[in-house]
């Protein structure tokens, strides 16, 4: 029972800070979309998107 809530814990805790890394790195798009490097940020955003949601259906 423990290890269930430490799991569920965790598995919070990986979301949050991917939730915040994906949310700084929209907004640092977003303004340097007047920069003209918009595709930058948006394949940052993916590589990091992907290893996440692998290791949230691992979790899950």
């Amino acid at each position: 029972m423990i290890d269930l809530k430490s799991k569920t814990k965790s598995q919070k805790i990986i979301i949050t800070v991917w939730l915040i890394l994906v949310t700084l790195i929209l907004v640092s798009t977003i303004f340097s979309d007047d920069v003209g490097v918009p595709e930058l940020g948006l394949g940052i955003a993916t590589v990091i998107s992907i290893p996440a949601f692998v290791i949230y259906k691992m979790w899950g």
